[in-house]
């Protein structure tokens, strides 16, 4: 089960946040099979957004961090923090 879904900009990779745990899994779209996964730190992911060009997962989470991951490595590329409370949303 799953508690946040977005589609990639160009329908090829569905990003989902599993409702029991803490990353994102990236599926194919028409097979459901896992493509890979992103792994955020261990503060609760409260949202996440595909940057335009599909490269990039935008990650915000309740520790006021907002991380950009890249999507084909599933390697963290950048950390924003220093807000005061929370990031519930980004897009």
């Amino acid at each position: 089960m799953f508690r946040l879904v977005r589609v990639s900009p160009d329908g090829e990779v569905i990003a989902a946040v599993r409702a029991t745990e803490n990353d994102i899994v990236l599926l194919d779209p028409i097979t459901g099979i896992a493509l890979g996964q992103i792994v955020p730190d261990r503060e609760a992911l409260s949202d996440f957004a595909w940057s335009p060009d599909g490269g990039h997962l935008v990650v915000a989470d309740l520790a006021g961090n907002v991380s950009i991951w890249d999507a084909e490595t599933k390697e963290r590329v950048r950390i924003l923090s220093g807000h005061t409370g929370p990031v519930r949303s980004v897009a």
